[in-house]
């Protein structure tokens, strides 16, 4: 085989090689787009688990997505359906929102806490956590202050 033939082969075998990693990039990116969009669907199309009950006890949960159940396989999975199947006669409410922050929940409490509720259950910090931009010790003081002005409403 003369010098120019191998370059010819190497050169073919390189195109080749890439237009494979470039198909397989594609393939791979289309899954992930299909991934993220099937998640985005289930987070917008979930709702937080609530129950009517008798009202005693009348329990408020407020938090994050882990308080407001996503990624749970049912209502039922979550934080407030399990004390809901332990406590049937209670009246829960879910006041619960995807990706709350401390501060976040901070500004929302006069809105949310609207009443005087038996219970509060707060569930907050996982997304100040994820986030490097927030300063835990600003998250910190906004929990103080979150359980400051909740426990005047429980």
């Amino acid at each position: 085989m003369t010098t120019g033939r191998r370059y010819r082969v190497i050169f073919a075998i390189l195109w080749t090689l890439l237009f494979l990693f470039l198909f397989w990039l594609t393939i791979a990116s289309a899954k992930i787009f299909v991934f993220t969009k099937k998640a985005e669907n289930l987070i917008n199309h979930i709702t937080p688990y609530e129950q009517i009950g008798n009202g005693k006890p009348d329990i408020l949960v407020l938090g994050d997505s882990i308080a407001f159940g996503t990624g749970s396989s049912s209502p039922d999975s979550t934080i407030a359906g399990f004390i809901g199947q332990r406590l049937p006669q209670a009246k829960i409410t879910n006041k619960s929102k995807n990706g709350t922050k401390t501060k976040t929940l901070l500004n929302r409490l006069e809105t949310d806490i609207d009443r005087y509720y038996d219970v509060i259950i707060i569930i907050v910090g996982a997304n100040d956590i994820m986030h490097p931009e927030v300063n835990l010790s600003h998250s910190r003081q906004n929990l103080s202050e979150i359980y400051k002005f909740s426990s005047t409403k429980a």
